[in-house]
């Protein structure tokens, strides 16, 4: 006699996880069959087939290694511990077992195996179907079948397939065509055939699948990497995380016909990539010098390179929008405009790396303007015991008298204004002169205090008014 209570939890779970499987029928795009998952139809095809098929489960595959080997699947379990990355780092409920020996029965077979593994909670205890049914649980024979009799007939074929598989793993079987290496066990004598132990490769059909399922799958069908990638396309601002994995091999197994090497092998489609385990090639790159022989300024050649130049695009794009005059739009033109000043001061650190100390102080870097000597050459002016003569020591005096900042503050200012007139927007002293009061205040001098230097213009206008008075 039942109890219906506890026939009711086995058969909620064999309607869920049917149910599941039905879902997933649903989405397939092509020769989609819902109905098969029935439960009457269903349970009454998978134990027939499960009860005389070749099929085996296991989380390593020998056929992946040569296609006519026959059998050798091993569910491999409890790996001992190592420091590489393998399938020793999968856990119980991560392990996804594989099915092999029969493409047209693969399918079947590894979602009756996924079956037989429900965990079922009922007395205090969680235990798979499968230990339920070999107990002979009355309960769970009724859940299989509302007729009298066919549920212990359905359990009596999954469990011959559950025996069979428990038969096959102590067996350890192997087969000839299977990759075989013999071993010599430490200490052993070459000339005694018992001191050898045969290894065999299997590929990790296991392991591979998570890979595929869990990381490269998700980083290109996701919804997150869908999000990801459409972002960068329209060039805004995303809080997550895009993963790429570029320049990777793929090993394809299986031909036109992947199903006949496993079951995740056809869900795969038979293509396995590889992660590169070579060592990186750095490739790098020279850095371009601005021409140094020319009465021209740095300063143009730097707004016209690199992170610079983006970040001047960025805010003559904004201001040609010729948006509102409001708090939001001043904080943002401060934002771009110090993203500029940021940029300008990097390059001029950059330059101060690969340019040699003292560079200014050679006959055919005269031309360039003094400021911009000044600005970029600093090593010329700490390195003191280097440079004594009396043209380095006027050379650290101009540096010192810090003159030099204001005109690399009206250099910026001009190229700003430059870049805005091209663009068809009509500026004059006021935006020079606000330009170069902002581009004054990044500039790391020590005297004069930044904050109290004026621009070039209010310098000329203050000098107009002296003049004016006498």
């Amino acid at each position: 006699m039942t109890n219906l209570s506890r026939q009711k939890i086995f058969e909620t779970a064999i309607a869920s996880f049917l149910n599941e499987k039905r879902i997933e029928e649903e989405r397939k795009k092509q020769g989609s069959k819902p109905e098969k998952y029935n439960k009457p139809e269903w349970l009454e095809k998978t134990a027939t087939i499960l009860r005389k098929t070749s099929v085996q489960i296991g989380t390593h595959l020998p056929k992946a290694t040569h296609s006519d080997v026959k059998g050798g699947t091993i569910y491999a379990k409890n790996l001992p511990q190592r420091k590489e990355i393998g399938s020793h780092l999968l856990s119980e409920d991560q392990i996804l077992p594989d099915a092999a020996g029969n493409g047209a029965e693969n399918a079947v077979v590894l979602e009756g195996w996924q079956f037989l593994h429900l965990p079922i909670s009922l007395d205090g205890k969680t235990l798979p179907l499968k230990a339920w049914l070999k107990a002979e649980d009355a309960d769970a024979f009724a859940a299989l079948s509302e007729v009298t009799g066919k549920g212990k007939q359905i359990a009596s074929r999954f469990l011959a397939f559950v025996e069979r598989e428990a038969a096959r793993e102590n067996e350890g079987v192997s087969d000839g065509n299977s990759k075989q290496l013999y071993w010599l066990n430490q200490g052993g004598n070459v000339l005694e055939n018992q001191d050898f132990i045969l290894l065999q490769p299997l590929y990790p059909s296991s392991l591979a699948q998570l890979i595929y399922k869990d990381f490269l799958s998700a980083s290109r069908f996701g919804d997150q990497a869908k999000e990801g990638r459409k972002a960068r396309k329209e060039k805004r601002f995303w809080e997550g995380t895009l993963q790429e994995f570029p320049r990777m091999a793929v090993r394809h197994l299986g031909g036109t016909k992947p199903q006949n090497v496993s079951q995740l092998n056809s869900l795969r489609r038979g293509a396995m990539e590889f992660f590169s385990s070579a060592p990186p090639v750095w490739q790098v790159k020279t850095q371009r010098r601005p021409p140094l022989k020319t009465e021209k300024p740095i300063m143009g050649w730097i707004l016209s390179h690199g992170a610079a130049r983006k970040a001047l695009e960025a805010l003559v794009s904004f201001l040609k929008k010729n948006p509102r005059a409001v708090m939001a739009t001043r904080n943002y033109r401060d934002y771009l405009q110090d993203c500029l000043s940021g940029e300008i001061l990097s390059q001029a650190e950059t330059l101060r790396q690969i340019l040699p100390v003292g560079w200014s102080a050679e006959k055919a870097h005269q031309k360039l303007p003094l400021c911009e000597r000044l600005w970029l050459d600093t090593g010329r002016i700490e390195a003191t015991q280097n440079f004594q003569t009396e043209e380095d020591e006027i050379f650290r005096q101009k540096y010192h008298e810090g003159r030099w900042a204001d005109e690399i503050a009206d250099e910026v200012a001009h190229c700003i204004n430059d870049a805005l007139r091209k663009a068809g927007l009509a500026v004059g002293d006021v935006e020079h002169d606000y330009w170069a009061r902002n581009q004054a205040l990044m500039l790391e001098v020590a005297w004069p205090t930044p904050m109290h230097r004026k621009s070039t213009f209010q310098r000329r206008a203050d000098g107009q008014k002296i003049e004016a008075k006498r």
